[in-house]
């Protein structure tokens, strides 16, 4: 029987193993295969997350947190963009801003 640490380290392992045969599948399978190693990661990722008493709900809402701040920083980087954008057409008229 494992400790504690010795099957979070262990879960890490396979964590990475199925990672890699995600990136296999992608290489050398089909759509289908990718849906299987997928479902596997998703599988150890779930072991891990109740390994540090968090269900998976919990890691939803943080990624769904995380996703909403990248869409806001994405959103502020293309305004800037377009701003600058702008700005320089504005200048390259000569008009004062």
């Amino acid at each position: 029987m494992l400790d504690d640490i010795e099957y979070k380290k262990e879960l890490l392992n396979k964590l990475k193993e199925e990672c890699n045969e995600v990136v296999d599948a992608f290489n050398n399978g089909t759509s289908t295969d990718m849906v299987m190693e997928l479902a596997d990661v998703l599988e150890v990722i779930n072991y891990l997350a109740k390994s540090i008493n968090v269900n998976m709900q919990e890691v939803d809402n943080v990624a769904m947190m995380k996703k909403m701040k990248n869409v806001v920083l994405i959103k502020n980087i293309i305004w800037k963009k377009l701003k600058k954008e702008r700005n320089d057409k504005i200048e390259l008229f000569g008009y004062n801003r």
